[in-house]
């Protein structure tokens, strides 16, 4: 198996800034439940039999790590939330027509008012659709 940290022998703990080791596992290659039953056996075997262990730093980590997790769960979500554009420029700067408006329309033009069957308006081109 090839080490995963071989080609990088200065890396430190972001959290505590102690020189990681290798353990000789290519963890690009671990997922699942394998991944974190691997990951305690590091932590049990390796991490926190190291003298310069200390259990307060730990619990910084696991916080940083739900934190780091949280903001990528949220970014993918904002991400990948669908965004309305108008059919005829492309532009997501549209705004959904007011009843008000249509009222209005219909009191100044009649019941000829092109607004009546319409729901948006783009802002960039004023498409109306």
């Amino acid at each position: 198996m090839e080490d995963f940290w071989s080609w990088q022998s200065d890396i430190q703990c972001e959290t505590c800034r102690v020189d990681m080791i290798s353990t000789g596992i290519d963890a690009s290659k671990i997922v699942g439940e394998e991944d974190r039953r691997m990951r305690e056996y590091i932590a049990e075997e390796i991490a926190r039999k190291n003298p310069e262990y200390d259990p307060s730093l730990e619990t910084e980590r696991k916080e940083k790590d739900a934190a780091s997790l949280h903001a990528m769960c949220v970014a993918e979500a904002t991400a990948s939330r669908y965004v309305p554009k108008c059919p005829t420029c492309g532009s997501p700067k549209i705004h959904k027509i007011s009843t008000a408006s249509k009222v209005a329309s219909v009191a100044l033009v009649g019941i000829f008012s092109r607004k009546v069957h319409k729901q948006w308006h783009c802002d960039n081109c004023g498409s109306e659709w």
